[in-house]
Order: structure tokens, then C-alpha cells, then sequence
């Protein structure tokens, strides 16, 4: 049903995720509004002083700027809903401000963060299989060429995704040792 699209793929995957990330904030939103201690926390607590947490402003500045130049660009409309071809705006953007949010409420402890880059790490390598299976001339549907993308409709945003399971994976030895 999506054929027409210049990446039918990446737009149909972008709606999926945007639905459940609004799910996922509405559930988040009703706990908090049952228990208060799930709020996000923005300080953190070493050796008995208060400082703040530097990846959530980091990451909140950045959202704002990206925000006022969104709203300060050439098309204001077009930065902030984005085109169908790249699926990339202020909304998306938002979007996983608000995944961030919360993850960064609900991941409190090194399990949890822990169990997250597993995922993301054997994902990414299951990705990796997949596009050596697809770089097989016998296995391979459809003429691939020499740029598998391994599911994921694109070879570029294989490759961002391989980034970040690569990071998991470092992150991971560096838990372990």
C-alpha cells in the first residue's frame, strides 16, 4: 500500500514508531500522575551534592535549537511536519525527545540500561546477518548490488543503526570489565 512513496519502508516505519512512542507517553504521563517519584530526574546525586544530569540538558538544549531554527527556517511547515521522502522533522524529533524522556524516567537502574543495549546490540548483529544474506548472490531478493540493507529498506539507515549497535556493544565490554 506503500509503494508510492520514494521510501515506502522508512515512512511506514516512522508512523509505526511515532503511535507507539504517544502510547508509550501516554502511559508514562497517567504513572506519573498516579506516583509522583517517576518524574524525570534532571539532577543527579554524587557524593551528597546536587548536579545535573549533563545528557538530559544536553539533549533538551539541543531539541530547543533544533525548535527555533525550525520555526526560523525558509519553510517552517516543511521543518516542522517533515517530507514524505526522508521522514525527518521537528516531529520526529520530538517524538524521540519524548522516548528519551522516558527512558531516562523508567531505566534507573544499570539492569535495565544493560538489558537495553543487549537488545540493541544482538538486533543489530541479527541486521548484520541478514545483509550478509542478502550480499549472496544465490540468498539475495531482489538486486541488492553490493549495498545490502539488510531489512531495513536503506543502506544508509543500516548503517546508523549498525553505529549505534556498535556503541551498545562497546558499552557492553565496558560494563563487563
Amino acid at each position: 500500500p506503500l509503494k508510492g512513496f520514494v521510501f515506502p519502508y522508512m515512512f511506514g516505519k516512522t508512523i509505526v514508531l511515532q503511535v507507539l512512542i504517544e502510547i508509550l507517553l501516554a502511559a508514562y504521563l497517567v504513572l506519573c500522575l498516579v506516583r509522583t517519584d517517576y518524574l524525570p530526574k534532571v539532577f543527579t546525586y554524587r557524593g551528597g551534592k546536587r548536579r545535573w544530569h549533563w545528557l538530559f540538558i544536553a539533549i533538551t538544549i539541543f531539541t530547543l535549537i533544533t525548535g527555533v531554527t525550525t520555526f526560523t527556517s525558509i519553510d517552517p511547515f516543511v521543518s516542522f511536519w517533515g517530507t514524505l521522502v526522508w521522514s525527518n522533522s521537528m516531529l520526529v524529533l520530538l517524538h524521540v525527545y519524548a522516548f528519551f524522556v522516558v527512558l531516562i524516567a523508567l531505566g534507573r537502574t544499570k539492569k535495565v540500561w544493560h538489558t537495553l543495549f543487549l537488545i540493541t546490540f544482538w538486533s543489530g548483529l541479527l541486521l548484520t546477518f541478514a545483509a550478509i544474506f542478502q550480499a549472496v548472490p544465490f540468498l539475495a531478493q531482489g538486486n541488492v548490488g553490493f549495498r545490502p540493507y539488510a531489512m531495513m529498506g536503506n543502506p544508509i539507515y543500516w548503517a546508523s543503526y549498525l553505529i549505534l549497535a556498535l556503541g551498545s556493544g562497546c558499552m557492553l565490554l565496558v560494563q563487563e570489565k
